[in-house]
């Protein structure tokens, strides 16, 4: 029994997207990914030691959410430089929230004390395990799938603790 041949444009099973709505669509969703990523900006920036404490409190918020989304961002930068012409958009809002995220990484270390600097340490090594696993993923099987994977899986951690960290 043969394969069946994959759907054409022209077949009822298939759905091809005119590619004015497909980059209208891909421009408004990295527009509020980049609302998203500019959220604690005004915050993080003017250099209140308040917006790393959690409500009522005063213990650090996690500083995981920071990391998270520097390692996402950073993930999906390397997936898509090998697909620019594909994911030149998405590409470039990754590469804002690298810096953006870096930078409150940066800042959430400058104003922590010694313990919870030592978070950010773990969490950035913690990291960096996952970093090289999907780096050899991507060298051992010639494709950066994995790398793909893998950020679709950092990016749910990044967003549940962004969440945490910012409910009210």
């Amino acid at each position: 029994m043969s394969p069946s041949p994959p759907p054409t444009p022209s077949s009822p099973t298939a759905w091809v997207v005119d590619p004015t709505v497909a980059n209208s669509v891909a421009l408004v969703g990295s527009c509020f990914t980049i609302l998203m990523w500019l959220a604690p900006v005004r915050d993080v920036w003017t250099g209140t030691e308040s917006i790393f404490m959690t409500k009522g409190e005063r213990m650090p918020a996690s500083s995981l959410s920071y990391v998270a989304g520097v390692f996402n961002c950073l993930l999906w930068v390397m997936y898509g430089t090998t697909r620019l012409e594909q994911m030149l958009i998405a590409w470039l809002v990754n590469v804002c929230g690298l810096v953006l995220n870096l930078s409150f990484t940066l800042c959430y270390v400058w104003f922590s004390t010694g313990s919870y600097r030592r978070q950010v340490k773990t969490e950035f090594s913690m990291f960096m395990v996952i970093l090289f696993i999907a780096v050899m993923i991507w060298i051992t099987t010639g494709s950066n799938d994995g790398v793909g994977y893998i950020a679709m899986g950092v990016n749910i951690i990044s967003k549940e603790k962004k969440e945490e960290a910012f409910s009210c």
